[in-house]
């Protein structure tokens, strides 16, 4: 009769270590895969508290939604202020942001980078939140999320996504708080997924 046993691993071992059980695993014929990626997303604005927690960062306040004129057209949308400019921002539905800055004359156009980078932090922070994961924001200003799987995840105010130490398809799971960025445009593996393959494919360490 055939046997079958069950294994069952705590993830104790430290990121970017080898797993200690890989050998045996590779023996018995057991993909064990540490995962890493990166994903480049183009952060797309929404209105909610990720938003609103952005322009308040900034010094800003909301006007909220609805149609907001403009120096040369009326736009519609979420709007907000942000200080030093002389018209409102309008976040249209499709995550654009609609304003009149003539030339830095009416506002600094680099305010919209700093907003858009200030939203994705926020907008990360909420969606691991969501999930019960526990983050915090670093020194240098990248949010840090630890899942509970073993892995984490490091998301830049540029979009990009570094998911690393995971096992097997717990790196899949970044897909909530990708989703939460924006619309995902390249996602590539990293070295360590491959190092990993390498040492698969020759059998054991």
């Amino acid at each position: 009769m055939p046997s079958s046993s069950n294994f069952s691993c705590g993830r104790t071992c430290r990121p970017f270590t080898p797993c200690r059980f890989a050998a045996i695993l590779a023996a018995a014929g057991v993909r064990h895969e540490v995962v890493s990626h990166t994903t480049r997303v183009q952060v797309n604005l929404r209105p909610g508290p990720a938003l609103e927690a952005a322009v308040r960062a900034l010094g800003g306040q909301m006007l909220g939604e609805g149609s907001h004129r403009l120096y040369s057209s009326t736009e519609g949308g979420f709007a907000f202020t942000l200080p030093g400019w002389r018209y409102p921002i309008v976040v249209d539905a499709a995550g654009n942001c609609r304003y009149d800055d003539y030339q830095g004359a009416w506002g600094d156009a680099r305010d919209i980078a700093r907003l858009t980078g200030r939203y994705a932090i926020e907008a990360a922070r909420a969606a691991a939140d969501a999930q019960g994961w526990i983050s915090e924001i670093q020194p240098d200003g990248t949010l840090l999320i630890y899942h509970p799987g073993g892995g984490t995840m490091t998301v830049r105010p540029d979009g990009t996504l570094d998911a690393a130490g995971f096992v097997g398809a717990g790196c899949d799971d970044a897909a909530a708080i990708e989703n939460a960025l924006g619309t995902v445009v390249e996602r590539a593996n990293k070295c360590e997924y491959f190092a990993e393959h390498a040492k698969i494919r020759q059998g054991g360490d």
